[in-house]
């Protein structure tokens, strides 16, 4: 381990949330998660080599990273998918790192699991310029009594994305952003979750809002805006509840 790295292990630190604390997965996973979330966007993205992950957990092979990122997909708190090159080579995997818990039945039907990954032979020197990123301590984090609610925030979260594919985008990435934006919509802006289910589905029917709704921070933007308007369009005064009778 070069000095340069342990000067920046000593500056910077990390946050693991307690449901991956204490989870049934070996003190190497929970380090890992911890190392994953260091190298982390603040979409939760990275893809460090494993030979790198290697290097950071300080074990001389990638066998020991292969379990620990098992443990970590098992439990929801990672998300592996495949990268390939121009010329259709498997690269580096990419990793994304949650914060908020997700129920062993919501995982993401998208992206290829595979720890195994087709980087062995990938240089790990580029790895060492990967921008170290802070911005999960920026997070405002959430605490929630309720799990029920975090889980349909992650559900409509999904639910959105799945519908602008359907509509001819490029599948979008459900990040830690996207549930913690449908999560406030259920908790601080009291909408519920048939509202909110109702007015992804009538956004996404529109030919005008399909357009401008791609993400749920401009679903919660224009939630307002879009309820009046669908009841000018003689959708009646409960007509945000009668979106979902357009099935």
């Amino acid at each position: 381990m070069s000095d340069n790295f342990e000067a920046k292990a000593d500056a910077y630190f990390t946050i693991i949330p307690e449901w991956v604390l204490y989870s049934n997965i070996s003190p190497q996973g929970v380090r890992l998660y911890g190392v994953l979330r260091r190298f982390a966007d603040s979409g939760g993205e990275c893809f460090p080599s494993r030979k790198t992950l290697a290097n950071r957990l300080q074990v001389d092979s990638t066998k020991p990273v292969d379990r620990a990122l098992k443990e970590l997909v098992n439990i929801g708190a990672v998300l592996i998918e495949q990268r390939r090159d121009a010329k259709g080579d498997l690269t580096t995997n990419l990793y994304t790192v949650y914060s908020v818990r997700r129920g062993d039945d919501l995982i993401p039907r998208w992206g290829h699991i595979s720890p195994n990954g087709g980087d062995e032979n990938v240089p790990t020197g580029g790895d060492e310029n990967v921008p170290y990123n802070e911005s999960h301590i920026k997070r405002e984090p959430i605490e929630l009594e309720d799990s029920k609610q975090l889980k349909q925030a992650f559900i409509l979260a999904n639910l959105l994305a799945e519908l602008i594919e359907k509509n001819g985008s490029k599948l979008p990435k459900v990040t830690d952003k996207w549930v913690t934006t449908m999560e406030r919509m259920l908790r601080i802006d009291d909408r519920s979750f048939e509202e909110i289910e109702g007015a992804i589905k009538w956004s996404q029917k529109d030919e005008f809002w399909q357009g401008n709704i791609l993400s749920p921070d401009k679903l919660r933007k224009h939630f307002d805006r879009m309820r009046i308007q669908a009841q000018r369009k003689n959708r009646g005064v409960n007509a945000l509840m009668d979106w979902l009778k357009d099935d």
